[in-house]
C-alpha cells in the first residue's frame, strides 16, 4: 500500500458511490523501474516478536526492473496465540490468529503509459473473534487486479479491473464449546473508468464509469445427530448476486488562487437477486420458526432494483496556508448489501448469526 485517503463528509461522485458515509481510497504503490540502461534490484524483510501471546510476524519484498519491464514479489506470514488480559485476569479467549499472504506485481512502463497487472492470495486458516459466537476456521482468498494509466493530448485515461474469490468458514476454535459450521463462497469482478480533461487552465472535467459484480453462497452444513442443526443444510444466500452499475460527471474549477469549486453528479443502477433458501428442516418442532419464514421468502419474488442518484456541489476558500473554509450540499445513496436485504431467519439461532456489527445483536431483514 502506497496511500491510504479518507474523506469525511462531503465526498466527490468521482471517489465512488453507493454509500452514505465518508470515503476511503486506498492505493497500491506502483512498480519501481530502473533508469534507461540500468538494472534495478532492491527489496525489503522485516520480523517482529510479542511476548504476550507468542506473536511473530515476517514479511519480504523483492523487485527486479529494467526502464520497461518490473517484477515485484511481496510475501508476509503472522501468528499468535491467545493473549492473556492485563491484571493478571488470565487468557482472553478466540484472540489467536494465523495468516499468510503472497502477490506477484508485473509492470510495464512505455513513454506515457503504464500496465500494472497483480496475483495475490491470502490464508488465514484460522481467527478467533472474542466479540462473535464464531471463530474463523479457515479462509482463502485468490485475487486478480490490473490497472492502466494513458496520458494523451486529450487528458489522462485510468482503466482499472479486478476479480476475486473467498472461500469462508467458520466454526469454534477449540477454546469455545460447541460445533456449529458455516461456509460461504463468494465472487467479485468489475471495471473501473475515469478520463480526466484539462478545459483550459482553470477547468478540469472527469468523467466516468464503473460496474461491481457480487456473487455469494452462504450455507451451514447439518450436525449429525442434531435436533435443531440438522438433517438438512441451512441455505441463507442461495446464488445470491448485487450487479452495480455507475456513471458520474464531475466538474472542478479554481476561480482564482483562493478559490475553487466542485460540482458532481451520479447514476448507480444496482440489481439483486437471490434463489429459494431452505432451513435446518422443514417439519422439525425446534426449526418451527425458520421453516415458516423460510416458505415465506420463497413465496416472493426476490428480484430488486434500485436506482440511485447523488450530486455533490462544494466551494472551498483558502483564507490562509493553514486555513481553509468548506461549504457544500450533497445527496448521497446506497441499496442495501446482500445480507441486509436478503436474511430472512426468524429463529433465535438463525437470527443471531446474522450479526456482521459484532455489537451481541442479530439481524433480519424486515422485507426483501
Amino acid at each position: 500500500m502506497q496511500t491510504a485517503t479518507a474523506t469525511a463528509g462531503l465526498t466527490p461522485v468521482s471517489n465512488g458511490g453507493d454509500s452514505l458515509g465518508g470515503t476511503i481510497n486506498v492505493e497500491r504503490a506502483d512498480p519501481r523501474f530502473a533508469r534507461h540502461g540500468k538494472i534495478l534490484v532492491t527489496g525489503r524483510a522485516r520480523g517482529t516478536y510479542r511476548s504476550n501471546g507468542g506473536a511473530y510476524s515476517a514479511a519480504g519484498s523483492l523487485t527486479v526492473a529494467n526502464d520497461i519491464l518490473s517484477l515485484r514479489y511481496n510475501a508476509s506470514y503472522d501468528e499468535s496465540g491467545d493473549y492473556d488480559a492485563g491484571g493478571g485476569l488470565g487468557r482472553v479467549l478466540s484472540t489467536e490468529y494465523l495468516r499468510y499472504t503472497h502477490d506477484v506485481t508485473l509492470g510495464i512502463h512505455k513513454r506515457n503509459h503504464l500496465f500494472v497487472l497483480t496475483f495475490s492470495q491470502q490464508d488465514a486458516p484460522r481467527e478467533g473473534f472474542p466479540n462473535q459466537y464464531m471463530d474463523m476456521t479457515n479462509n482463502r482468498s485468490t485475487a486478480v487486479n490490473g490497472k492502466y494509466v494513458g496520458t494523451f493530448n486529450w487528458g489522462t485515461l485510468e482503466a482499472r479491473g479486478y476479480w476475486r474469490r473467498v472461500t469462508h468458514a467458520m466454526n469454534m476454535l477449540p477454546d469455545k464449546t460447541g460445533d456449529m459450521p458455516m461456509n460461504d463462497d463468494s465472487r467479485t469482478a468489475g471495471y473501473a473508468l475515469k478520463a480526466t480533461i484539462p478545459l483550459g487552465l482553470a477547468h478540469t472535467l472527469r468523467l466516468g464509469s464503473s460496474f461491481d459484480h457480487e456473487g455469494l453462497n452462504d450455507w451451514w452444513p447439518p450436525i449429525a445427530g442434531s435436533m435443531m442443526m440438522g438433517p438438512d443444510t441451512f441455505h441463507t444466500i442461495n446464488n445470491g448476486h448485487r450487479n452495480r452499475l455507475g456513471h458520474f460527471a464531475e466538474w472542478e474549477a479554481h476561480w482564482t488562487e483562493r478559490l475553487s469549486t466542485l460540482l458532481g453528479l451520479r447514476n448507480d443502477l444496482v440489481m439483486m437477486d437471490t434463489g429459494n433458501v431452505a432451513p435446518y428442516s422443514w417439519t422439525g418442532m425446534m426449526n418451527a420458526t425458520d421453516a415458516q419464514a423460510a416458505q415465506a421468502f420463497n413465496a416472493r419474488n426476490h428480484a430488486r432494483t434500485d436506482v440511485n442518484f447523488d450530486v455533490t456541489a462544494m466551494a472551498r476558500y483558502r483564507v490562509r496556508d493553514d486555513l481553509d473554509i468548506e461549504a457544500g450540499y450533497a445527496r448521497k445513496s446506497r441499496a442495501p448489501n446482500l445480507y441486509e436485504r436478503y436474511a430472512w431467519g426468524r429463529g433465535t439461532m438463525a437470527s443471531t448469526m446474522i450479526g456482521w456489527f459484532g455489537d451481541g445483536n442479530g439481524y433480519v431483514a424486515i422485507s426483501t
